[in-house]
């Protein structure tokens, strides 16, 4: 029974659902719309972030002159989702690693039980830190998506992670970037350590010509053509399209953002466009690449090799 629970997790980004509710994620995994009761609940945590209601609460209209405002919806409209599960057969950090992988990620929060809560606190408090203004266009979610959660799922629990250990480590360390702040440069750094722990090996101290820049631009340009998506270059870099030029000029930044160099977009990081883009160019580069490892993880362990 969908309401035979005694658990449940919000979701905490503002969703736009187009698809069927309730939607079975997995056995005993339920996406669907809160309660009242729940949604109460959710709201007595949410007392420590009082903006955060805005983008479950507000309807959002985009201005002529760019600005967003919001206007109260009836309550039988607000975007409170949850995950609702039973705790004796909880699969909740398997699926919340699942719905990272969605190209509009999914985050949960507070997880509710019978007697009380468990929650991470950094990951809560980062999450509306870093979307501290809330007028946000909610994201769109479809019956695809939330199907894509469970074969994404299924291909995370059936990882063989003694064979692959760097898949499952990339998979929970991707997870636990959602505990830093945008605002630090430790993020963006994380990420780059997540792609070479996929792709690279340590350099051969008697080859110039193995560096870690090298085995990423050749192993990026090889793996775009394979993923589930085309990740797409023109889009985060419309000045500067081509693969091999944008991994490049990524490291060139890496290397100065590493040992405390100046940044300066508008003339020799123009082409990058800002910090903000580089970090969806990559956060979109690991989703793809995680996807493909837990797919194809055999052979993206010979490529690393290479």
């Amino acid at each position: 029974m969908i309401n035979d629970y005694s658990g449940f997790a919000h979701v905490m980004d503002s969703l736009n659902v187009l698809a069927q509710l309730p939607f079975q994620l997995i056995p005993d995994h339920w996406f669907r719309r809160a309660e009242p009761q729940e949604v109460q609940r959710i709201k007595d945590q949410l007392t420590a972030h009082p903006r955060a209601t805005w983008a479950y609460e507000y309807a959002i209209t985009e201005l002529d002159d760019g600005r967003r405002e919001g206007s109260l919806m009836p309550s039988d409209q607000w975007r409170y989702y949850v995950i609702s599960y039973s705790p004796s057969n909880s699969k909740l950090r398997d699926v919340e690693y699942a719905a990272n992988l969605l190209k509009n990620d999914i985050s949960l929060g507070y997880s509710f039980l019978a007697p009380g809560l468990v929650y991470d606190k950094a990951q809560i408090s980062t999450f509306f830190d870093d979307h501290s203004g809330y007028i946000e266009i909610p994201k769109s979610i479809t019956d695809e998506e939330l199907g894509q959660i469970t074969t994404n799922y299924n291909l995370i629990t059936g990882l063989d992670k003694n064979r692959y250990p760097n898949v499952s480590r990339a998979v929970a360390d991707f997870h636990q970037t959602k505990a830093i702040t945008n605002r630090v440069t430790l993020k963006v750094l994380s990420y780059f350590s997540i792609i070479e722990c996929l792709l690279t090996h340590p350099p051969r101290p008697d080859d110039r010509t193995d560096s870690v820049v090298r085995q990423i631009t050749s192993k990026m340009c090889l793996l775009s053509k394979r993923f589930q998506r085309e990740l797409q270059y023109d889009s985060f870099f419309p000045n500067f399209p081509e693969p091999e030029k944008v991994w490049k000029k990524l490291y060139l930044y890496r290397s100065l953002l590493a040992h405390g160099g100046d940044i300066d977009f508008q003339q020799k990081f123009s082409t990058l466009v800002s910090t903000d883009n580089i970090r969806s160019f990559l956060v979109e580069t690991i989703k793809l690449l995680i996807l493909y490892a837990l797919k194809e993880p055999e052979f993206l362990a010979d490529l690393q090799k290479c």
